[in-house]
């Protein structure tokens, strides 16, 4: 069985499904929300420079960029521990189990 490294160490595959299982369907979906809004910035980035390419227009592309930014941007915020160490997506989880 393929092993993956964590913080903790290492874990299954099967151990690492019954951790978010516990920790419920809630944190499963976050992870999907965040990662298609990330894909969705990917996206709109090609999308904005095959635009560009194509017609030479810049304002429209560059709102896509800007769009992407912005997704990236918030994806950050909810990701990225803060001075405590412990990052806001990790909060909501635990306040939605409770």
């Amino acid at each position: 069985m393929r092993r993956v490294y964590g913080k903790l160490g290492r874990f299954s595959r099967k151990e690492m499904f019954l951790e978010r299982q516990a920790e419920g369907v809630d944190a499963a979906m976050t992870d999907l929300v965040l990662g298609m809004v990330m894909l969705a910035a990917f996206a709109l980035c090609l999308g904005a420079y095959a635009l560009w390419k194509r017609t030479g227009e810049a304002k429209q592309p560059a709102l896509m960029v800007l769009l992407a930014v912005i997704a990236v941007m918030n994806v950050l915020i909810w990701t990225v521990p803060n001075a405590d160490g412990t990052a806001p997506i990790d909060k909501a989880v635990e306040a939605e189990g409770d």
